[in-house]
């Protein structure tokens, strides 16, 4: 890379915003006689295949009230476009229950993280349109506060209490209220207490460095919009982290990660890129990916309105970016043991990986990608599936000596949760949910069974792996040994290069490893297969 792409980040986010402002508008129910005005789910006011407003979507009252302040026709200076963000704003109020909880996939849910994503993007929308909300909608948003404070969330999802921390600071100072901005520290202080010694935050079985840089989002927020209230080391581990796994293609994270994203927010980036050369090296290889179309695309609905609001942030930045120094050529590893993640090198080629997930990678040449790889899925010959990407999966072990660097994983295959909805589990959700939802404990019941059928139920079947990586000079050697144990036989064998295998929302999004080929095997008997690839090194640089 030799140019500085960053100098493009703001054009390059400012157009991609204001192209999905008429998508938004199409999501807004626009009639102000309509009782759902200013609502932001379409499947619930339009289609009406949903019998409750998902409270998600309401973020995209932040981008909309951008879209409020410019200049461009036919968008700036328009008043129907400031009632349309007010609207949307007050109907975030009225959504939420008495308790001040949203709901996001079912109802009397009670989602944190819905709740907080919208109370976040609400309260900075009232700022960029530097609007008072009246007393009715602004008691609700302080049921929404309360309900932040008061709500302990089943699984541990460090990035949403980062973004509770945000939305109660950013409520204190539009009420205020000191309470809401002491109840804001004390979710920055639990985040203290479980930020890792390399950085990381914990997200349900460990690390996963795209929802990382959702938490640097909301922590640098938190940072820059009331100074004081995040520790400078928290941010300045973090940045280092993730400094460490963005790849050379300008794209984070992947199927290696413990929620398989690819979630990049640049905000966090952007925020903290003036004073901090992590933030900024890793804001350039964003600018660069976007220029190469290398970034993830979560484009859905009720998710694309994260990425639109971290524009905002960026956009509202320094975003001053920095070309890196060249890394080394002689190979190299760095673990991470708390996370299972590590990187390594040799020559042109990067790598990045997981001891605990079957041994998944993303192998880059000079900035592109070479290859993606989640081991090995496939069928037995009763009908179960079976996956060598779950966490848990495997353990490993990394030595670096004089012949190079040798890493082995050893594990067995699990059964993916593959859970679907039938209208029977959902007329006895909603059935249950008629009789039992006015009750807190009946939402934490349903999400942690969720949670249980659908992240961390990780059933074991009769197929061993092993896999053996050897970096050295002269490359980077795959050996791979698949086992099929006990009287079954595997009828269909895949190396596959995109297998997600937990249910994430924002996982199993359109990435460039959806375009590669699930390689088929073809096992020894049904029950052996044995393969061995070697990727070859070339000088650093003469790919680029």
């Amino acid at each position: 890379m030799s140019a500085t792409y960053s100098v493009l980040l703001p054009g390059l986010l400012h157009r991609r915003l204001l192209e999905s402002i008429p998508r938004i508008l199409c999501l807004l129910d626009k009639n102000p006689l309509s009782p759902s005005y200013g609502c932001l789910d379409r499947k619930y006011w339009q289609y009406k295949i949903q019998d409750f407003p998902s409270g998600m979507q309401q973020e995209l009252a932040r981008p909309l009230a951008w879209a409020c302040s410019l200049q461009e026709a036919p968008w700036g200076g328009s008043e129907r476009m400031r009632a349309y963000a007010r609207a949307a704003i007050r109907a975030t109020a009225r959504m939420a229950r008495k308790d001040g909880a949203l709901d996001d996939y079912f109802p009397w849910e009670r989602a944190l993280g819905a709740t907080a994503y919208a109370l976040c993007g609400v309260l900075d929308a009232c700022r960029i349109l530097a609007w008072t909300p009246d007393a009715e909608t602004l008691s609700g948003l302080r049921r929404m506060g309360g309900f932040l404070i008061r709500h302990r969330e089943s699984g541990m999802l460090a990035n949403h209490h980062a973004i509770a921390a945000n939305a109660l600071f950013d409520l204190a100072g539009l009420c205020g209220d000191t309470a809401l901005a002491t109840a804001g520290r004390e979710k920055i202080r639990l985040l203290e207490s479980l930020q890792h010694e390399d950085g990381w935050f914990p997200e349900y079985e460990g690390c996963d460095p795209g929802y990382q840089t959702v938490s640097l989002e909301f922590l640098a927020r938190c940072h820059c919009g009331h100074p004081g209230s995040v520790p400078e080391a928290m941010l300045r581990k973090l940045l280092g982290f993730l400094r460490d796994f963005t790849h050379p293609d300008g794209s984070l994270g992947g199927e290696y990660g413990s929620r398989n994203t690819y979630n990049f927010y640049p905000g966090g980036f952007a925020l903290l890129s003036a004073h901090s050369e992590d933030a900024a090296v890793v804001l350039e290889r964003y600018a660069f990916g976007l220029t190469r179309q290398s970034d993830g695309h979560l484009d859905d609905d009720g998710a694309f309105g994260h990425l639109l609001s971290s524009y905002v942030t960026a956009l509202g930045s320094p975003c001053q970016g920095k070309r890196a120094d060249e890394p080394p050529t002689e190979p190299f590893v760095r673990y991470y043991p708390g996370a299972e993640l590590w990187r390594a090198g040799s020559g042109s080629l990067r790598l990045f990986g997981n001891l605990n997930k079957g041994g998944a990678f993303k192998l880059f040449q000079g900035d592109s990608l070479l290859c993606s790889d989640t081991g090995y899925a496939g069928e037995l010959d009763d009908g179960r599936t079976f996956s060598q990407n779950i966490p848990g999966a495997s353990q490993g072990t990394i030595l670096h000596d004089a012949e190079g660097i040798h890493i082995e994983i050893r594990g067995t295959a699990r059964k993916p949760a593959r859970q679907r909805m039938t209208p029977f589990k959902m007329l006895t959700l909603r059935g249950l949910g008629l009789v039992f939802g006015r009750f807190q404990w009946f939402s934490q019941l349903i999400r942690r069974l969720m949670q249980l059928m659908l992240i961390y139920k990780k059933t074991a079947t009769p197929v061993r792996f092993s896999r053996r990586l050897r970096i050295d000079s002269t490359g980077l050697t795959v050996s791979d040994e698949i086992n099929c144990l006990q009287a079954a036989r595997i009828r269909r064998l895949y190396r596959a290069p995109d297998d997600v295998t937990i249910h994430v929302v924002t996982s199993d999004a359109f990435q460039a490893a959806n375009l590669r080929t699930w390689v088929k095997c073809d096992p020894e008997n049904g029950r052996d297969f044995s393969e061995t690839r070697h990727f070859a090194a070339c000088p650093q640089g003469e790919n680029e």
